[in-house]
């Protein structure tokens, strides 16, 4: 079987964590499990061998500019270069499959979206996914544009203009967006709740679920070894802006600390509510035991997981949660915000769901959870084992695969 696949990003990299990489390791996947696999990108940069049946094509295209209208004339015309090439390459190479992996229809080389315009008896077949809901035609993401301004963008006179541009193109992407899914021969959602808002525009005979992945053999458990002072570890990774309610961790934390003294709290991630966040941490009484680590290099990641005893993620908002993924392939238990797609990957055998703004359930499920290390453990391994059943790019890719198969006809 052999398949063409376009990233989300305009370039293909090993550097963990991005976009780029988690679409570079799904083509590994895929090929390790058979596949011939073509990738195409702008530009690429890999220090990992590859294996044998998978194969780079760069347009040697650089698409960044520092100049706002530049950078989207050369993204435009990357996309037609990579439609053009993708399409003749793919007759050449009697490719019959198109996988456009992104959550967005109308993101990175998006050269499916122009072939959007040809026949589908004159075009492989067409895959795009998985798909979060910004990547569905007329639902309105709940942060949108907007969301921009908590990531401290200022709300001045150039994002007032860049407000509008926005506006003056989204009925025409939203239109791409729609004849893009409409024209796809099979369109993956990465969880149910996608599924379901999906659901509502197009055909649910076209609709699918898998998950996007993780890499499973990065993360995983570590020996835990404890500090001098025998102080159980809570980790929050993640942006500080308001979205993600680390106000409401922290108010948890004062009330853990009253009652069980040797208990930590990292806190990994940056941005505008770090300066509040901290301030916070002082009022109640915490700043002595809470460590505001910042930004870590994803290389050296893993090691907080594995230093922790449990990971506790309070998002008012997210579709799917790359950070609970990676506390249960780390084995630890996960403690989770309910609802809107952020807990659709933690079941209740390996982790809690709680509330959102609910600090003083928050501070309960904690305490039983560093009361009883029986039940700490026993979810930490339920949650390593769901991810190597589920979520580990080499389980994604036998599910795309077999999709594969069902849509050309081999399964």
């Amino acid at each position: 079987m052999k398949i063409l696949v376009a990233p989300a990003r305009y370039y293909l990299e090993d550097i963990g964590g991005s976009a780029n990489s988690k679409a570079l390791e799904f083509m590994i996947a895929l090929a390790k499990n058979g596949v011939e696999v073509y990738g195409v990108a702008g530009k690429s940069r890999i220090r990992k061998k590859l294996p044998h049946n998978f194969k780079i094509i760069n347009l040697q295209n650089d698409v960044t500019s520092s100049n706002a209208i530049v950078e989207m004339s050369k993204r435009a015309l990357f996309a037609l270069k990579c439609s053009l090439f993708s399409y003749k390459f793919a007759k050449k190479e009697k490719i019959k499959l198109i996988h456009h992996f992104s959550r967005i229809p109308v993101a990175g080389p998006a050269f499916p979206n122009l072939l959007t315009f040809v026949p589908k008896s004159l075009r492989p077949r067409l895959i795009i996914g998985p798909i979060q809901p910004e990547g569905i035609p007329l639902y309105k993401d709940k942060q949108g544009f907007s969301g921009w301004l908590e990531y401290g963008v200022e709300e001045n006179l150039w994002f007032s203009i860049g407000r509008r541009l926005y506006m003056l193109f989204y009925y025409p992407l939203t239109l791409m967006k729609e004849l893009s899914l409409k024209s796809a021969d099979l369109v993956v959602c990465i969880n149910d709740e996608v599924y379901k808002i999906a659901s509502k525009y197009i055909d649910k005979n076209k609709l699918q679920t898998i998950s996007s992945g993780i890499d499973a053999n990065y993360f995983k458990p570590g020996v835990k070894r404890k500090s001098r002072s025998n102080d159980k570890i809570i980790l929050s990774v993640g942006d500080l802006i308001k979205r993600k309610d680390t106000t409401s961790l922290l108010e948890a934390f004062s009330k853990i600390v009253t009652k069980r003294k040797k208990t930590r709290l990292l806190v990994i991630g940056d941005g505008p509510e770090k300066k509040n966040l901290k301030i916070l941490a002082k009022k109640l009484g915490v700043f002595s035991k809470v460590s505001f680590l910042g930004r870590i290099d994803y290389l050296r990641l893993r090691t907080y997981y594995q230093k922790a005893d449990i990971f506790v993620n309070t998002t008012l908002y997210e579709p799917f949660s790359n950070t609970n993924l990676e506390a249960m392939a780390s084995g630890l238990p996960v403690v989770t915000t309910n609802g809107d797609g952020v807990n659709s990957n933690v079941s209740e055998k390996c982790g809690f769901f709680i509330p959102k703004k609910n600090p003083n359930k928050l501070a309960k499920v904690l305490l039983k959870l560093l009361s009883d290390d029986q039940l700490s453990r026993s979810m930490g391994r339920a949650g390593r084992k769901r991810v190597e059943q589920i979520y580990s790019w080499d389980a994604v890719a036998k599910q795309f695969i077999l999709n594969y198969k069902k849509i050309l006809g081999d399964g």
